[in-house]
């Protein structure tokens, strides 16, 4: 998981904020399960708890961030475990919506036609 981060944070570095380590942390595990069987539901937040640390190292590192800046983000995680369980709750929901997923495909289609 420690690399799929690097990689990620490497390539498109995000805004460090609360809401943005949800949506990046949340896209990291996705393709960490890819290759990994992580499991579903539980075991996919667990993962997702555990690199909120590694992730804010690595944005810290690669001077997205200060430390006081990540350590005010991680305070923010310590304090909001239900809220940041509901919200990743919901964009796993969306993200795994059958019509969500159908729109997705058809939205491929229509760029790959127009060579986009």
């Amino acid at each position: 998981m420690d690399s799929v981060i690097k990689r990620l944070l490497a390539v498109n570095p995000p805004d460090v904020s609360f809401v943005n380590v949800i949506t990046w942390l949340v896209h990291c595990v996705e393709i960490y399960s890819q290759s990994v069987n992580t499991g579903k539901g539980s075991s996919k937040f667990a993962l997702f708890k555990q690199s909120v640390p590694e992730f804010l190292k690595q944005a810290t590192l690669l001077g997205l961030c200060t430390q006081q800046h990540a350590a005010a983000v991680q305070a923010q995680f310590d304090a909001d475990w239900q809220v940041v369980s509901d919200i990743v709750g919901a964009l796993i929901a969306v993200a795994h919506s059958p019509q969500f997923v159908q729109v997705e495909e058809e939205l491929k289609g229509c760029f790959g036609k127009c060579g986009k």
